[in-house]
């Protein structure tokens, strides 16, 4: 969310010599300016440069930029460039039914073992992934580590809460999904509500079976959508017919 670029520079100036920073969104293509650098004839000087202006976005390149205006200029020199910031984050509420239920999260957390994450739920009694391996905070015993981007866990609670998630939003596009053959849990990487049949219709053909937490399914052999909208926040038993390595749209 804040971003800065620290550095020390030498330029003289002599001959109208003048040096700047730009900063690109789109790989070089165009170039903003962000920033002139002041010239001193006999000293480095040290540089900070504010570009929280580009937080957020998903590649930036920066250009260390001379201009001699065509004499003989004495150049632009750098060094020690170090980029500093506070990473970004968000909190995702899941609201946590009784009993057994599904659960996922659109956010890497920041503290991503399974017991960390739910560190402040008192009324939980055990979590599963997928593939059966559990959290059993009665015992301490964590045996799923820490959670998968993508994936889903299967909880039971004695009584309702709400789990609050801190971490970094995922590029649903860009986080490949391994669904083995068979049975497992799978979460739901979007923060808005979408069609089940159409975030899946890329591996109807690989789905035997959906399923929500309340049993209600998604059968695309029979083009039978009760699920209606997938939710961020839930997870979904899924039994595949092949393995797939599934992405959700962006």
């Amino acid at each position: 969310s804040e971003v800065t670029l620290q550095f020390e520079s030498y330029i003289n100036g002599f001959y109208g010599s003048s040096g700047k920073i730009l900063a690109s969104v789109d790989c070089g293509y165009t170039w903003e300016h962000v920033q002139f650098i002041t010239a001193d004839t006999f000293n480095w000087q040290t540089q900070i440069v504010d570009l929280s202006n580009f937080a957020g976005e998903s590649s930036v390149k920066i250009a260390f930029h001379h201009n001699d205006n065509g004499l003989w200029a004495a150049g632009f020199a750098v060094d020690d460039i170090s980029l500093t910031g506070v990473l970004y984050s968000e909190t995702q509420t899941i609201g946590l039914i009784q009993d057994w239920g599904l659960m996922s999260t659109y956010l890497a957390p920041l503290e991503p073992s399974i017991d960390s994450l739910f560190a402040n739920i008192n009324s939980l009694l055990i979590v599963k992934n997928g593939s059966g391996s559990i959290y059993w905070p009665s015992y301490q015993l964590n045996l799923i580590g820490n959670a998968v981007i993508g994936k889903g866990y299967q909880y039971r609670m004695s009584s309702p809460d709400t789990m609050y998630v801190i971490g970094i939003p995922v590029f649903p596009e860009l986080e490949p999904i391994s669904i083995p053959i068979g049975w497992s849990i799978l979460g739901y990487l979007r923060n808005s509500p979408a069609l089940a049949d159409v975030m899946l219709n890329a591996i109807s053909t690989d789905i035997e079976i959906m399923k929500n937490e309340n049993g209600t399914v998604y059968w695309p052999l029979y083009n039978l959508n009760m699920i209606g909208n997938m939710l961020p926040g839930k997870g979904y038993q899924i039994n595949m017919i092949n393995q797939v390595t599934f992405t959700y749209p962006p």
